[in-house]
């Protein structure tokens, strides 16, 4: 299988604090670890293989 598109997000913080917003404030990130992770599979998997 050969990936091509890779979208991460990485935080979930918002600062528009808007009033009719059920999430109010966050300060979730992703961990660098995960991060790390995502990136290693999608580039060490996504490149192709001679057959």
């Amino acid at each position: 299988m050969k990936l091509s598109d890779l979208s991460l997000i990485l935080t979930d913080a918002c600062n528009y604090n808007c009033v009719y917003c059920y999430k109010r404030t966050s300060t979730g990130h992703m961990q660098r670890a995960t991060v790390e992770k995502a990136l290693n599979f999608f580039y060490l998997d996504s490149i192709p293989f001679p057959t």
